[in-house]
């Protein structure tokens, strides 16, 4: 905490007759989990990319669907394993987002799908400057204005990069692609 900041270890621990379990993320959470400084504000609010947000944007745009979020609900409809590996991430995200409101922090629930292998269609691993947000351009207009009217509500100006196709390739979001990290330009 040298910097002022709190260190906020994800994930949790049990004591067993064998000793102490961790249980831990088992997908790169920059991925699902982003805080984000309001810039009006300077106040921080955790943003949680879920599944289950996903599906009721989706469901919500049936007219406005592109052929890749088309083929992506398809796809899940159609493989079991994948639909129980995001409802579980959606249940690890239930404990992560406790950690966080315990913290005094604010979360907000947005759209995010991340599965290795499929289109990552996510909003929380971007590109954070004083005054807009570089997000990745998912070809579904209508998913990417829901996912990111959260940043717009906050004062931030969206700024589209096209990704969708590198993210399923490099199983990275557009900060992962760009090799950038979040700096507080807040403070």
């Amino acid at each position: 905490a040298k910097w002022g900041n709190p260190v906020v270890p994800i994930g949790t621990s049990r004591r067993t007759a064998k000793g102490v379990i961790s249980v831990q993320a088992d997908f790169h959470l920059d991925l699902s989990v982003a805080i984000v400084a309001d810039p009006a504000t300077k106040k921080e609010k955790v943003l949680i990319g879920r599944f289950d947000e996903f599906l009721k944007s989706v469901s919500a745009l049936k007219g406005e669907r592109s052929p890749g979020v088309e083929t992506t609900i398809r796809w899940t409809e159609s493989h079991p394993d994948l639909l129980r590996r995001l409802v579980a991430r959606d249940r690890f995200l239930d404990g992560v987002e406790k950690q966080f409101q315990s913290l005094g922090y604010e979360t907000v629930r947005i759209p995010g799908f991340v599965d290795q292998g499929m289109p990552l269609y996510n909003y929380t691993n971007v590109i954070l400057t004083p005054s807009f947000v570089i997000f990745p351009d998912n070809e579904a207009p209508a998913l990417d204005r829901a996912g990111t009217a959260v940043f717009s509500g906050l004062g931030y100006r969206p700024v589209p990069a096209k990704a969708v196709k590198f993210s399923k390739n490099v199983q990275g979001g557009i900060r992962c692609l760009a090799y950038t990290f979040r700096y507080n330009f807040c403070a």
